[in-house]
């Protein structure tokens, strides 16, 4: 039976980082808005990245000063509306003697920048403000990061960008800013069929892909955002638009290799790796090394790394820097997504990545009016480019105009904080005795003035104020929050893109067990469903690379 549910102005398929932003932009904006994600929302290419908010600094090598404007302007609203979950980040990088890594150059470049850029900070809170670019001497250079010792650098640049703490939650913030002001938002709703009048779109039919039910969804206009998933509905109507993709892989490492993010220029591998930037990352308490590119011609849910690929791409990063003898036992996991490229590569054999997004009509696209299909490049700028869709396209199919963007301005769920060292100071005075400073910065940083609610839960249920069985800074109380404000329907939807546990290392297995018990009990799972989360759950930390991690895992108990 295909239920027929409520019908909508915006139907947005796709839950990343494009889609959510384009969901709160439509809802800010007065539109009835709906969106569907065949997984749970943030579930592949927005949550796999360096986590760096761009501010456009790289863009000077091109003299693209528009692209440079945009994003800084993207980074100052991201630091602006969700200041608990963005944070300003330090970046170095070696100079050498050539033309283009000369001091001087450089200088001029980063004073530049500064200039193209003193509005970065307006409006920004004090903790969250991103300084101004320096020249560095090599003896400052390797004061940040000693490991650049061999590699003889002349001196160094240093500039700040941001970085999402938690870029899963971060999507989840636009999600739950659209619901709370009258959007819909369904996960594990999978649009695989659009439904036609005409030459019109005028909806899709669609299928819950846990316990097969289908509905159809109306709509006066449908937005696609689901980048390598587009062609899927696309191929129903019998046409299909060519894009290319290419596949974006990072490594995650146990160890902490600076507190600053650097780049170094790595090694050409014979053949099969050519020579690149490659940039480390400060991670939770770990890092991210990348990025790493190559063409991508099959299942967009097909993105694994083989065991040879990830040698390949740690033997690269030792020969830039010989010290750190990094080995596979130091790898935690890996981050892999899809990006769209050209269909020519470069001289290295490379896949060209797309410099700026593209929004087509569905006339464009696949010959039908009220269909926008949305391809984004960055996750930076991804609450720009929803802006554009509404404001342009959006209303174009609406036949009429929607009134003005705030979301740049407006705080996302959890960043409504006025001033973030008093609110810190003030959670911390009135709580730390009571549960202690590492659950606290946890909740704050996670969860932001949604921290108190999370608290609250405490304070009425004593229960909840204890930790999570083997865990020393995640509440009792943060698990029955999450189950019911934020719609997880799998155990991994919990552990991973609520709670972010597991990012470097898996949890202890009591704490899986005790996120699924609570979970079975709140939404009425029996035992036989209980053990297929647990061990779905056990199974995504195999696919993400850390099986060698889970030695202390009893998985015959687990399983």
């Amino acid at each position: 039976m295909v239920v027929q549910a409520h019908r909508s102005d915006v139907l947005i398929i796709g839950g990343g980082i494009h889609g959510a932003a384009l969901l709160w932009e439509c809802a800010s904006r007065g539109l009835n808005a709906t969106l569907l994600e065949q997984g749970d929302f943030c579930c592949a290419t927005s949550a796999n990245s360096m986590k760096i908010i761009h501010g456009g600094v790289r863009y000077l090598q091109d003299f693209d000063l528009t692209r440079l404007r945009a994003a800084a302007a993207e980074r100052r609203a991201l630091l602006r509306i969700a200041p608990h979950l963005v944070v300003p980040l330090t970046c170095v990088i070696p100079l050498g003697k050539g033309l283009l890594q000369n001091r001087l150059v450089t200088g001029v470049a980063f004073g530049l920048y500064d200039f193209l850029t003193c509005d970065r900070n307006r409006g920004l809170d004090p903790l969250r403000r991103i300084g101004t670019c320096q020249i560095l001497s090599r003896e400052e250079l390797l004061e940040y990061v000693p490991w650049l010792r061999d590699s003889a650098p002349a001196s160094g640049a240093l500039w700040q960008d941001a970085q999402g703490w938690n870029t899963e939650r971060l999507v989840l913030a636009f999600v739950l800013s659209a619901v709370s002001a009258g959007a819909r938002a369904y996960n594990y709703v999978r649009a695989e069929r659009l439904l036609t009048e005409g030459k019109r779109t005028c909806g899709v039919e669609a299928r819950d892909v846990l316990d097969g039910a289908k509905y159809t969804f109306s709509s006066s206009v449908v937005v696609d955002c689901r980048g390598p998933w587009q062609a899927h509905v696309w191929s129903s109507q019998g046409t299909a638009q060519s894009f290319h993709f290419a596949r974006a892989y990072n490594l995650l490492l146990k160890r902490r290799l600076a507190d600053v993010a650097f780049g170094v220029r790595a090694p050409a591998r014979g053949g099969e790796v050519p020579s690149r930037l490659l940039f480390c990352v400060p991670w939770r308490e770990g890092s991210i090394l990348g990025t790493w590119y190559d063409r991508h011609q099959q299942d967009p849910d097909a993105l694994a790394l083989t065991s040879t690929e990830v040698d390949r791409a740690l033997a690269q990063f030792n020969e830039a820097l010989p010290g750190l003898e990094l080995n596979r036992s130091e790898v935690a996991g890996t981050h892999v997504g899809l990006l769209p490229c050209e269909a020519a590569q470069n001289r290295a054999g490379e896949p060209v990545l797309w410099k700026r997004h593209r929004i087509l009509s569905g006339a464009e696209a696949v010959g039908l009016d009220g269909l926008v299909v949305v391809q984004g490049v960055k996750y930076t700028t991804a609450r720009l480019v929803a802006e554009e869709t509404v404001s342009s396209h959006v209303a174009a199919c609406l036949a009429r105009k929607p009134p003005p963007s705030r979301t740049s301005e407006q705080p996302l769920y959890g960043g409504d904080i006025a001033d973030l060292q008093a609110w810190q100071r003030q959670i911390m005075d009135r709580y730390e005795n009571q549960y202690g400073k590492a659950v606290l910065e946890r909740l704050m940083r996670n969860h932001g003035s949604r921290t108190q609610s999370i608290l609250d839960y405490a304070a009425r249920d004593s229960s909840l104020g204890a930790c999570v069985p083997g865990l020393q800074d995640t509440l009792q109380a943060e698990v029955a929050y999450v189950l019911d404000h934020e719609c997880p329907r799998t155990l991994p939807d919990v552990i991973f893109r609520r709670l972010g546990l597991g990012s470097l290392e898996p949890p202890p297995l009591e704490a899986i067990e005790h996120c699924g018990r609570v979970m079975a009990h709140r939404l009425e799972w029996d035992a036989q469903r209980l053990r297929a989360e647990i061990e779905n759950t056990l199974s995504s930390f195999e696919e993400r690379g850390a099986r060698n991690q889970m030695t202390d895992i009893d998985w015959g108990r687990a399983l």
